[in-house]
């Protein structure tokens, strides 16, 4: 019998139409909380983690790193990734900018980083395990397409379509080096835009047959 192929959920999207609906979002959080694991209070951390990923839209690696000392203000936190190690690990990025940035909380997520003594925000996470516990999580859910780092498109998708931030600000918000990696969120947005403004025009007919 010949061998399947696993599926592979990680790493980076070859898309950025991925977008995961309010009701996809709650049915992954809802996974993650009742995931069996071994050390209790671990399905929690990663229904926070999964939380953080889409209300801030950062990458996995930056959320692995948030530490309590990078806290710039209560309801901000500055995210730093040194440039120095990722080109050492071959890391020749052309989207990620090498600078900080800051990132915005918002009032659930501060109160969990506010239990956060020092140190890392979610200790004892790897890549590894995370992206493991992600893809179990993922398959309980019934949604076994759900990739890390198809949150941050979400999130990116969804603040831009509230139409109260610029397409620059987004840029910084995502981090992104030029204007080319998020104007392709805004080309999404319109076609969205653009579907619904004909479905609302064109109304179904009713056909009566004769």
């Amino acid at each position: 019998n010949p061998v399947s192929k696993p599926l592979k959920l990680f790493g980076k999207p070859k898309s950025r139409n991925i977008r995961y609906s309010q009701e996809d979002l709650e049915r992954f959080y809802d996974a993650c909380i009742h995931l069996k694991m071994r050390r209790p209070g671990r399905g929690v951390e990663l229904w926070k983690m999964a939380k953080t990923l889409y209300a801030t839209g950062v990458r996995r690696g930056e959320l692995l790193n948030m530490e309590k000392e990078h806290m710039v203000t209560d309801f901000a936190i500055e995210i730093v990734e040194p440039s120095a190690k990722r080109k050492s690990q071959g890391d020749t990025n052309e989207i990620k900018s090498d600078e900080p940035y800051i990132v915005d909380l918002n009032d659930e997520i501060v109160s969990w980083f506010q239990e956060v003594k020092s140190g890392k925000i979610f200790p004892g996470w790897t890549k590894n395990s995370f992206n493991h516990e992600f893809k179990r999580a993922a398959r309980l859910a019934g949604l076994p397409d759900t990739i890390p780092h198809g949150m941050r498109h979400t999130f990116a998708k969804d603040l831009l379509q509230t139409g109260k931030v610029s397409l620059a600000e987004l840029q910084g918000r995502l981090n992104h080096k030029d204007m080319k990696s998020t104007g392709v969120y805004s080309k999404w947005v319109r076609n969205e835009r653009s579907r619904d403004s004909v479905n609302a025009l064109i109304r179904p007919q009713i056909l009566k047959v004769v």
